[in-house]
């Protein structure tokens, strides 16, 4: 959990971010694209 936050931390995150149960990822980054949101993945690298 410490190393969850660290990264959090890293990327700048403020208050909103998002968590979600299952493998969604591919959907996550299509619907932040055509929201133009940023979106980071911690459990990458």
């Amino acid at each position: 959990m410490q190393e969850y936050f660290a990264r959090l931390l890293q990327i700048g995150v403020t208050q909103h971010y998002g968590l979600a149960a299952g493998d969604w990822i591919r959907e996550l980054r299509d619907l932040a694209k055509l929201m133009g949101f940023s979106f980071q993945y911690l459990n990458e690298g």
